[in-house]
């Protein structure tokens, strides 16, 4: 796809996507994240085409220049990831980008308050913006992508989308009314931890159902009707639309 071209780094396979061996090229290269089709249909709506280019988060990691450690004093939490991805972008030219993460830290039984949620989201989200400020040129504009919970709350805010990918009756499918403020305990596979929640939906009892990985994430990702998710997940999602828009304006 033509249009602007933006770099996008993230956490694991199943959110940005992974670089491996493709058997059927014999090259080495990108395969990418259920991330990639929310970004481009996200600036569909809004009548843009991007191209996205996935940076190792890996390689972003190496810069340990003194320069960079310098920009960097004072930063902590997210701060210091960002301020490097911001600088790797300026190195490689890149005069836009995305940064993505998870918001998943634990805070118990409150975690699905959802004023406890917002002041999550926030403190993660200007973690993120202080990093980038602290190395970006004027030129560039560098966002911040963050999951309030886990990409797995995202997948899950579309019905139609899940059938899709599921070859199931959107009927039969339960979701959660508002997917972003689910938790439960990790160590349940019976809980409402997103992953697991996700999990069952994909793998409905007595049914062959099909893989938490990032091929299932991504049909799921490429099925979304991103106004639905807006709506569904609106203290995060909602607020990367405003900033894509803003960005590709």
């Amino acid at each position: 796809m033509a249009g602007i071209k933006i770099a996008l780094t993230g956490e694991g396979n199943t959110d940005y996507g992974e670089y491996g061996f493709n058997k059927k090229t014999g090259n080495m290269e990108w395969f990418p994240g259920p991330l990639v089709p929310l970004i481009q249909h996200t600036a569909a709506l809004l009548k843009k085409e991007c191209e996205i280019d996935l940076v190792d988060k890996h390689d972003v990691l190496k810069m340990k220049t003194q320069r960079t450690m310098k920009k960097m004093n004072g930063l902590g939490g997210k701060a210091k990831d960002s301020a490097r991805y911001a600088l790797y972008l300026k190195l490689k030219g890149y005069q836009y980008g995305i940064f993505y993460c998870d918001a998943d830290k634990e805070n118990g039984k409150k975690n699905t308050d959802e004023n406890v949620c917002k002041k999550l989201y926030a403190d993660v989200r200007g973690e993120i913006e202080e990093g980038i400020e602290a190395t970006r040129s004027s030129e560039q504009k560098i966002i911040a992508m963050v999951a309030l919970k886990m990409i797995e709350c995202w997948l899950l805010a579309d019905v139609k989308a899940i059938g899709v990918a599921i070859g199931e009756q959107p009927e039969k499918i339960k979701l959660p009314p508002y997917p972003e403020l689910i938790w439960g305990t990790k160590d349940d596979p019976k809980s409402n931890y997103p992953k697991h929640y996700l999990k069952r939906v994909l793998n409905p009892e007595k049914k062959k159902g099909m893989e938490s990985n990032r091929d299932t994430f991504y049909q799921i990702a490429d099925a979304i009707d991103v106004k639905i998710l807006s709506k569904r997940c609106p203290i995060s999602f909602h607020h990367f639309e405003e900033d894509l828009s803003g960005m590709l304006e």
